[in-house]
């Protein structure tokens, strides 16, 4: 099953250039972001994908509650590889 950008963004409540990034930077896993050429090419992620984005989510939002504002990613690289291998 697969999930459109547009849905992960209204439910968790992100910029979907966050998302774009994130993908850039590697951290939504090795297999490839889908687009959905019936659907103007929107992105479309996997259910692992979906995990990832979470966790990301709930790291960078508890970040923000302690007053950081800007993610290592070293540490965020750090993080997934704890949670998912």
């Amino acid at each position: 099953m697969r999930f459109p950008i547009n849905k992960i963004t209204k439910e968790l409540e992100i910029k979907s250039f966050q998302l774009h990034k994130w993908e850039e930077r590697g951290w939504l896993g090795t297999e490839p972001v889908l687009k959905d050429p019936d659907n103007n090419n929107q992105r479309m992620y996997n259910k692992q994908q979906v995990e990832r984005i979470e966790f990301i989510d709930e790291v960078t939002k508890d970040q923000r509650k302690k007053g950081i504002h800007r993610t290592d990613p070293k540490e965020m690289e750090m993080l997934l590889l704890e949670k998912f291998g």
